[in-house]
């Protein structure tokens, strides 16, 4: 599971990301990995493990609840979601 979105504001020279990844380890637990920051530059990073792939995209499901269109993304479009 991929989510990916971006906020653009030319007026306040915003330009923000906030990217969400479930993907598996190599220890048989999952990952869910979460990077935010302003376009082109390095952005944080957090990481949390979870026993599984469910509770893996629960957590993700958590951590995107609070990323509401009018919070993050403004007036601009979710890029994608796989």
């Amino acid at each position: 599971m991929q989510t990916y979105l971006e906020k653009r504001d030319a007026a306040t020279n915003q330009a923000r990301y906030y990217r969400m990844l479930v993907l598996p380890n190599l220890f048989g637990a999952w990952t869910l990995y979460r990077e935010w920051g302003r376009i082109g530059q390095g952005g944080k990073v957090r990481m949390e493990w979870f026993d599984s792939e469910d509770l893996a995209v629960g957590g993700a499901a958590r951590a995107g609840s609070c990323k509401t269109p009018t919070r993050v993304l403004g007036r601009a479009a979710a890029i994608g979601h796989v």
